[in-house]
């Protein structure tokens, strides 16, 4: 049975085109993303088993008890959610200088979903503050199968696909335009 991955999506750090080169190699009916309940990206499984019915394992037998292409547990969520259900060599992430990440999730604010405030009033926001640092808290990171740099995706992506034996496609995608770039 091939290698179940968990992929600890934290914002604005390569996470979307890490995920979709996944759907396109494996197939998205072995990509299961946990973007919240209301999301429309949330797998029906996720959303059955672990918003429903507060059934982790059940989400996880479900999912991953196949044999094919390996089955990714994915999403913005936090390291402790789905952590216990996988080897730590089998959950992987990329992590991101933090204020480029912070500006970056900025400008995806007011780009997409409206915001209109100051990168200033943005800062102070509860939900961005320590974004990375929440998302991995108490993970020493040395025991995790993989942790990436955004800055250097397509080497981190390289090692990956060396690392867990895949061969996903280079992917740049849920980036700010060109006419955003230079914006604050």
């Amino acid at each position: 049975m091939p290698r179940p991955l968990f992929f600890i999506h934290i914002p604005k750090t390569a996470g979307t085109s890490f995920r979709v080169a996944m759907e396109k190699s494996f197939g998205t009916s072995s990509v299961f993303s946990d973007y919240g309940p209301e999301a429309p990206e949330t797998h029906d499984l996720v959303r059955k088993y672990f918003y429903e019915k507060n059934d982790s394992y059940g989400l996880f037998a479900h999912a991953f008890e196949k044999s094919g292409p390996p089955s990714v547990l994915t999403g913005h969520v936090h390291f402790d959610r789905y952590a216990p259900l996988f080897p730590l060599t089998s959950i992987i992430t990329y992590v991101r200088h933090p204020l480029a990440r912070l500006v970056s999730e900025y400008k995806h604010f007011v780009r997409l979903k409206g915001y209109e405030g100051t990168l200033n009033e943005f800062i102070t926001k509860n939900r961005v503050i320590n974004t990375q640092t929440r998302y991995l808290k108490n993970v020493p990171l040395s025991v995790l199968g993989f942790v990436g740099i955004s800055e250097d995706y397509e080497d981190g992506l390289a090692l990956i696909n060396s690392e867990f034996e895949l061969a996903l496609p280079i992917l740049n995608l849920n980036v700010a335009p060109t006419s955003q770039s230079e914006e604050v």
